[in-house]
């Protein structure tokens, strides 16, 4: 359940045995981004994680880092947390009031990252899925503020392209 709420994990952080793997299966290859956390999740499924207490590695952040903080990065999470709620065996494992408020929480965060990058189509359908699992007033007032900065936009665009 923990790994499901919080992705704090990354492949220098964990410490396995081969025997897992073989039980939850490799990473999913068809994933852009969080294969390591859908991997993750499986794992938790049959075994408790354990922190190891201690660093393990350095992480090096620049702005071509495919984790980095995007609005597809966002939503890719999102979509992977739903799929992977969504399946049958995973049902009776997770609490829906959980779920619901761990998709909100993630679509929400993809959202905002749109909003930052002036993306605003994007927010408010990022913000829209937010609100079909958890809506809060931050997310609402910021869904109507891009809806009317989209629209804004949209004409300001419209203007320029008629002159």
């Amino acid at each position: 359940m923990e790994v499901f709420e919080n992705s704090y994990l990354s492949p220098m952080r964990v410490c396995h045995r081969r025997k897992l793997l073989q039980t939850v299966g490799l990473y999913d290859t068809r994933r852009r981004s969080c294969d390591d956390h859908h991997m993750y999740l499986r794992m938790s499924m049959h075994y408790w994680l354990e922190p190891m207490g201690k660093a393990t590695g350095l992480r090096r952040r620049h702005g071509s880092n495919i984790s980095r903080d995007t609005g597809e990065t966002r939503k890719g999470e999102a979509e992977m947390l739903r799929e992977f709620a969504e399946l049958p065996a995973v049902a009776d494992w997770l609490d829906p009031d959980h779920v619901a408020r761990r998709l909100g929480k993630a679509y929400y965060a993809a959202g905002r990252q749109y909003f930052k990058a002036c993306r605003f189509r994007e927010a408010v359908c990022s913000f829209a899925q937010a609100h079909r699992y958890r809506r809060t007033l931050k997310s609402s007032v910021l869904m109507g503020l891009a809806r009317f900065l989209a629209v804004l936009i949209g004409a300001l665009n419209r203007t320029v392209c008629m002159e």
